[in-house]
């Protein structure tokens, strides 16, 4: 089951950076009303430090432990896709979508950046919409390829000290929610990540100290967890059953 869970993780993940990745090379934003908002993560400030042990371990455990913190990590490379290219219109005219995950924050102040990328084959414009609510502020990106708009992700940030915030993919396909990240900063610096597939979630807790666990779950059911010690030399590893009782744990050192 975990190894299923991790394929399927991995694939999705993957999906996903790719496509950010392959986003226009302009991060210039226009003078008009300029976003001083900022996303949480970027590549100098990725959400968790991983202790170097882990990351050259051999060990079978620790480097499950690593993959994992990688992928948890590589949220910051979402980071680049909230700049707005040099060119881009501004609006104050919220976007509106046919889907059931349209947002449409009618009492907040909206400001939305388009833009249009064609390479000769295709064309599409791409809508950066901010708004805020009591609590959060809310990035949203949109696509339109020649039939409306459609929402591909919604980000929201705490307006607290402590940080918190949660991230949706809703991929090409429109009402349906692919993939989904969610953290918060607890006020002793320990720090919870969690990615969210369909009825699977891998919660990671990251504990001020450097020490941490990574918990998996299928259908709200824990069937495997790993733990390290703060320096990432040893740890254990436990499996459990379908109803989440401890089959069997085991100690490893990097």
């Amino acid at each position: 089951m975990m190894k299923l869970n991790f394929l399927k993780f991995a694939l999705y993940s993957f999906l996903a950076i790719i496509m950010f990745a392959c986003n226009n090379d302009e991060e210039v934003a226009p003078e008009e009303a300029e976003p001083s908002e900022i996303f949480a993560f970027d590549m100098q400030n990725p959400p968790i430090e991983v202790p170097s042990a882990l990351q050259s371990s051999t060990n079978e455990n620790a480097m499950v432990i690593n993959t994992w913190l990688t992928n948890a990590n590589a949220i910051a490379s979402y980071g680049a896709y909230f700049q707005v290219p040099e060119g881009a219109v501004f609006s104050t005219t919220p976007i509106s979508t046919s889907g059931s995950n349209n947002r449409i924050a009618s009492s907040a102040t909206v400001r939305v950046y388009t833009w249009t990328y064609s390479d000769g084959a295709q064309t599409f414009t791409t809508a950066y919409q901010l708004t805020e609510d009591a609590n959060d502020y809310i990035f949203e990106i949109f696509y339109d390829f020649g039939d409306g708009f459609f929402k591909l992700l919604e980000g929201r940030e705490s307006k607290a000290e402590l940080m918190k915030g949660s991230l949706k993919w809703f991929g090409f396909m429109d009402n349906e929610e692919l993939l989904s990240y969610q953290w918060e900063e607890s006020s002793n610096g320990d720090f919870e990540f969690n990615i969210i597939i369909d009825s699977s979630k891998i919660q990671i807790i990251a504990n001020a100290d450097g020490s941490g666990e990574i918990n998996s779950f299928s259908d709200n059911v824990l069937n495997a967890n790993y733990s390290w010690n703060a320096a990432g030399t040893s740890g254990t590893y436990t499996l459990y059953d379908e109803e989440g009782n401890i089959v069997e744990t085991f100690n490893w050192t990097a």
